[in-house]
């Protein structure tokens, strides 16, 4: 999970995130478009069958109708020209069946259109007795050959001393690209197709279709049977043939879907940038469990020995990325969430030194406060849970100079802070607002000198400011920590001053996880560094930079 927000959040990744988008949209869309062409398909195929079946009830009340007639119309003797003179007149309904045949004990006699028959006809066996109660027999795709009808096939089917004939030709397709079949239900529960002679009900026993052996894509139909279940009506076409017919509204589908997705996939990744920007997923997850604290040691050059630590703050990405605080601090600051940030810091802090510094160990903790914050009602709180009286952690306010602040309620809860014994320094001393006049009018207990101080090249202005600024800070009374020492020249150069109180930096040791700072202190306890200036009586210092 981690590994995907990384992709998701990487700038250099970008494209490939709005690609995903734009070929997820463009599965969906064009998944969506096939299943709404499919589902039409599933419509006409429906329409269709619904249209044979309403066709095949109407031949089927039209051959109710004229076994209802033939048995109340036609009365005269049997053969008789009076007698086929009233099957003619039934012959006339508008009902395209116009043969009816005379055929006591199921042999064909007379007929409507040839009159008596010279020679007795044998049809064979019916397909079906006792079909309905409107039907004793039935003959489908009988040759009509002996009854006057050279060449022709049709259904056949008797009601008492009567039969009628229905042309072959009432079942033509309801679609040109879709396989039509009508079929009566039998008395053994049978299927038996009515439109096509020799070609079986084309569903097996479960209702599936039967398909072509070399038919790769699946089949789509639809079976519509009458609410008696005798007649069943059913279309079948394959998705290949639907393809063919219907490709270019197909490829007009795949085009508009593509576009679409295109479209969509830009909203969608603008959407999910705006939701991802960074200052946006920084306040959804600013929370104590995503605050990580690193512990860089602090250099006492009068002992040669580590009394301390800058806690460095660090927040923790969706991506377990480490966020430094020059990218998080300006939003704190805009969203006036500092106090929150200290409190968290303060609570990380407090559980890491306790569950892992000896207790023997005295050690001095500096929590940088923005001037806004400084307010010793606010702060104690925070603080009591170190148990200051203890001696064990004694705590130092750093002044983080930001911003412009009132310099007389700074200047007070200064005063109040060391009043319960919490120090207070001014921090990065050279840079922003810090001032003279803040080192002059706070009563504050050290000064840390800016970076760009100790990193400074030797023949550079701030090099060469550099020894004024320590004895402007010692002249003050004020005690003096340089950050930045990265090379033991630099220190060299900061012993020989005899004006520097503590350093730190990566010649010491880079900032650390609490467990690593602990093993750090301890190899210095064991070899101190040799101390090369006097031994002064003053505290450890112990800074936390955000």
């Amino acid at each position: 999970m981690g590994r995907l927000i990384g992709v998701v959040l990487s700038t250099s990744h970008q494209w490939m995130v709005r690609a995903g988008f734009f070929l997820g949209l463009f599965v969906v869309l064009a998944c969506a478009t096939a299943g709404f062409g499919l589902h039409q398909v599933q419509v006409q195929l429906e329409a269709a069958a619904a249209a044979q079946l309403k066709k095949s009830a109407a031949t089927a009340e039209a051959v109710q109708a004229l076994f209802v007639e033939l048995e109340d119309k036609v009365t005269a003797q049997a053969c008789s020209p009076a007698f086929l003179s009233q099957m003619r007149l039934v012959a006339m309904r508008p009902d395209g069946i116009n043969e009816m045949i005379y055929m006591p004990n199921g042999i064909p006699v007379c007929s409507a259109n040839f009159a008596q028959f010279d020679t007795q006809i044998n049809l064979g066996p019916p397909e079906a007795t006792e079909f309905s109660d409107r039907l004793s027999a039935l003959w489908l795709h009988q040759p009509l050959d002996d009854l006057g009808y050279p060449g022709m096939v049709g259904t056949m089917l008797r009601h008492g001393d009567f039969a009628v004939i229905v042309p072959a030709g009432t079942n033509e397709p309801q679609l040109a690209w879709a396989e039509q079949a009508v079929a009566l239900k039998l008395s053994d529960g049978r299927l038996k197709r009515v439109d096509v002679a020799a070609t079986p009900w084309p569903f097996d026993a479960s209702g599936v279709p039967y398909g072509s052996p070399d038919e790769l894509l699946p089949r789509l139909w639809h079976v519509r049977c009458q609410t008696d279940g005798n007649v069943c009506v059913s279309q079948t076409t394959s998705i290949a043939i639907v393809l063919n017919q219907f490709g270019e509204w197909i490829w007009f589908g795949l085009i508009v879907s593509a576009l679409a997705a295109a479209w969509l996939s830009g909203l969608a990744h603008g959407m999910l940038r705006h939701y991802f920007a960074f200052e946006a997923r920084f306040l959804r997850n600013f929370t104590a469990d995503r605050i990580i604290c690193t512990y860089q040691p602090v250099l006492d050059m009068a002992t040669g020995r580590i009394n301390g630590c800058e806690v460095l703050v660090r927040w923790r990405d969706l991506d377990d990325r480490v966020v430094f605080p020059d990218q998080f601090l300006p939003i704190i600051e805009k969203r006036g969430m500092t106090v929150a940030l200290t409190r968290f810091v303060i609570d990380r802090a407090h559980a890491e030194l306790t569950a892992n510094m000896p207790p023997q160990r005295p050690l001095q903790v500096n929590f940088n406060v923005c001037p806004r914050d400084l307010d010793a009602a606010t702060l104690l709180p925070l603080f009591n849970r170190f148990d200051l009286d203890t001696g064990r952690f004694r705590i130092v306010v750093e002044i983080v100079e930001t911003e412009a602040f009132d310099f007389e309620k700074v200047s007070r809860a200064i005063d109040e802070l060391r009043r319960v014994g919490i120090g207070c320094y001014l921090d990065d001393f050279g840079r922003g607002f810090s001032s003279l006049h803040s080192l002059a009018g706070l009563s504050v207990d050290g000064v840390k000198l800016d970076r760009s101080f100790s990193m400074a090249a030797d023949a550079s202005l701030l090099g060469q400011m550099l020894p004024e600024a320590l004895a402007m800070v010692r002249h003050a009374g004020r005690k003096t920590i340089v950050e930045g020492v990265e090379t033991e020249d630099r220190l060299r150069m900061l012993r020989a001053t005899g004006l520097v109180d503590f350093v730190q930096g990566y010649l010491i040791s880079r900032p650390v996880p609490i467990q690593r700072f602990v093993q750090v202190l301890t190899e210095h306890d064991v070899a101190p560094r040799q101390p090369a200036t006097p031994v002064h009586a003053q505290g450890t210092v112990v800074a936390l930079r955000r």
